[in-house]
């Protein structure tokens, strides 16, 4: 069995734990779990009886590490989707969600695997556990200047809700044309818990997303071992997120962004050659919390050859300088705040981001499959008649069968006896109508989260309590909440109508894509807000601040689609309120954007930003509203 390496991780957190404690405490808060190692979403435990996956030992695939799996794992990509009729529509399987499962185990494959549509999930059982593994000198990988992928998905915009999660992939020795993984998703998908590495150091790109069109998604506790890059990312859509990412041996560059909107928190770098690459005037990398070591003195960890940057709370070492800011050297090994490009504000004194408080998205793992619950459709299509007496068995998750359900007009209570609901994927139909909503009505603060994971779609939340929630890798209807609603955390989530966040709440979203059509997408009513990612579509405000609150937004990407004939139309609103805000743009025809980038009023004095105001036609590097904001001196 393949185990990532993790000792060029070790030295980096010796770097860190031997940092003055001023600093360390005022650069970054890593959990514990995350110092030498990473927390993948199922450690050790089968999750097969969860029911409705595809388990490529079902389909001959041994594991062993010796025979060769190509063919099983390929029939098991194929089964109900090589040969189906598409009937020429991009998003056949859209309503038809597939989970490929991965027991522990070793799988030796000599060839690419052929990924069909979208909506598919490669899931294993956990880092190190399970392995692909590309045979030694392996037929086609061979070509530098032609590189093979190993795992490849389709292209374009549609790819909605790919997955790959929970295991290791290896590409061998001797395989130095090789790209491990060649990956788009968009809306909601991503690369979870998922360990590459070359046995050699050989290989083009572990993780490449250049071809249309890759994002929004995310990328989360990933780790890379050697490649001439470890992550290539390119095109001007759709922006993507990454937290958590462990890069060390690479070869040329660790992460090189070619045009498109990267927001990055937590990049651990151990690397002579650059951590972070940006090249074309279209790119913007937000960088936030993260430490490069292992530099060398001819080079700087950041280099920035055009296109925007934003970075905060950055540490270097071994490196001549932390940045090289096309072609100026900024001479320091740390950068509390560093911004590329014009601050924007109607206040004198505001040049630098607000600094909300921010917590990581808590965890929750029950191993113990007899606390699981399992709903599916024991009669016919969305049979759903005892789902609320199963909820309220006394079971801690709740697993939904991976599948299609049609439920109209469903209502569920959750009790505080369940703290996780799991769909792996499954979707739910209401024929036009409402499919099914959860409503969480008990619980205080104090309570446990309840975790709501992997729903494909119809699924509405309302909040009614404070009880904390945490939505992950879902496409939601609705999340509704109450004035009593409390803590939320949203990673990589997709909602398609208007969210409102009340006072005393916070919120915390990682890769948030909200496309309500042609009205308000989020609206902060007095809550913290605090977003790392955010794609929106069409018209309507994409962010109000109102009652006090304050709304903090760390990268994204604004993709209006429309045009606009309304010359007042604001892409955000702040009234009274308080705000930071770093985006990017995306317009392909005349007046398809926002006439009116920010309006603010405070006091009764309105000041807006327009869009003729936007760095390279494309971003704003930092917007502040705040009047009352004082400088923070740098380190």
């Amino acid at each position: 069995m393949i185990i990532f390496e993790i000792r060029c991780f070790y030295i980096i957190s010796l770097v860190l734990f031997f940092l003055p404690n001023s600093v360390k405490a005022q650069l970054i808060s890593y959990p514990k779990s995350f110092e030498l190692t990473h927390v993948p979403h199922y450690t050790g435990f089968n999750v097969s009886d969860a029911g409705g996956f595809y388990n490529v030992k079902d389909f001959g695939a041994k594991g062993d590490g010796i025979s060769d799996d190509t063919n099983a794992i390929q029939a098991a990509m194929d089964a109900n989707r090589a040969g189906a009729n598409f009937q020429q529509k991009p998003d056949y399987f859209f309503p038809r969600p597939k989970t490929l499962y991965f027991p522990a185990g070793t799988y030796l494959i000599s060839d690419a695997l052929q990924w069909e549509g979208q909506a598919m999930m490669l899931m294993g059982q956990g880092q190190g556990i399970t392995t692909i593994k590309l045979k030694d000198s392996a037929r086609g990988f061979s070509d530098i200047h032609h590189p093979k992928a190993l795992v490849k998905t389709p292209a374009g915009n549609q790819q909605f809700h790919n997955y790959i999660k929970d295991l290791t992939i290896c590409t061998g020795a001797a395989n130095p044309g090789t790209i491990a993984i060649d990956f788009v998703a968009n809306n909601s998908g991503g690369i979870i818990n998922v360990g590459i590495v070359s046995e050699d150091g050989l290989g083009s790109t572990a993780i490449s997303m250049i071809r249309e069109f890759p994002g929004p998604c995310l990328l989360q506790n990933v780790s890379i071992k050697g490649f001439d890059y470890a992550i290539q990312s390119g095109k001007a859509d759709y922006s993507i997120t990454l937290e958590n990412i462990f890069i060390c041996q690479q070869n040329i560059a660790g992460v090189k962004n070619d045009g498109n909107i990267l927001i990055i928190r937590k990049l651990t770098s151990d690397n002579s050659v650059p951590a972070l690459l940006n090249t074309s005037k279209h790119g913007m990398i937000v960088v936030l919390n993260s430490r490069f070591t292992g530099g060398s003195q001819e080079q700087s960890a950041i280099e920035n050859l055009d296109g925007c940057l934003f970075a905060r709370d950055i540490i270097a070492s071994g490196y001549s300088t932390i940045l090289t800011d096309r072609g100026n050297k900024i001479r320091k090994l740390s950068l509390e705040e560093y911004v590329v490009g014009e601050v924007y504000s109607p206040h004198a004194n505001a040049r630098y981001s607000l600094r909300l408080p921010v917590e990581e998205t808590p965890v929750y793992h029950e191993k113990d499959t007899s606390s699981w619950a399992s709903l599916s459709s024991p009669g016919w299509y969305g049979d759903t008649r005892n789902w609320q007496k199963i909820i309220d068995s006394g079971k801690s998750s709740i697993c939904i069968k991976t599948g299609t359900y049609m439920v109209k007009s469903k209502n569920y209570t959750i009790p505080l006896g369940v703290h996780k609901i799991n769909a792996f994927g499954a979707v739910f139909n209401g024929n036009g109508s409402q499919a099914m909503k959860l409503i969480i009505k008990e619980g205080d603060e104090s309570s446990p989260p309840l975790f709501i994971e992997h729903i494909g779609y119809g699924v509405s939340i309302e909040h009614l309590s404070k009880r904390p929630l945490v939505i992950r890798h879902s496409r939601i209807e609705e999340y509704v909440a109450s004035a009593d609603a409390g803590n939320v955390y949203l990673e990589n989530v997709e909602i398609h109508k208007p969210v409102t966040f009340y006072k005393g709440q916070k919120v915390w979203a990682r890769q948030f894509n909200n496309e309500a059509w042609n009205t308000g997408k989020i609206w902060n009513k007095g809550a913290d807000v605090w977003i790392m990612g955010l794609k929106t579509e069409r018209r309507g405000y994409a962010i109000k601040t109102t009652h006090k609150g304050r709304t903090e937004l760390l990268g994204g990407l604004l993709y209006p689609v429309e045009r606009f004939d309304d010359d007042l139309e604001a892409a955000f609103i702040c009234e009274d309120a308080d705000q930071s805000l770093i985006f990017g743009v995306s317009a392909y025809s005349p007046n398809a954007m926002y006439p009116i980038l920010v309006r603010e009023s405070r006091k009764g004095i309105i000041s807006e930003l327009k869009r003729n105001r936007l760095q390279n036609n494309r971003f704003i590097p930092l917007y502040v509203s705040k009047d009352d904001q004082k400088r923070v001196e740098e380190k």
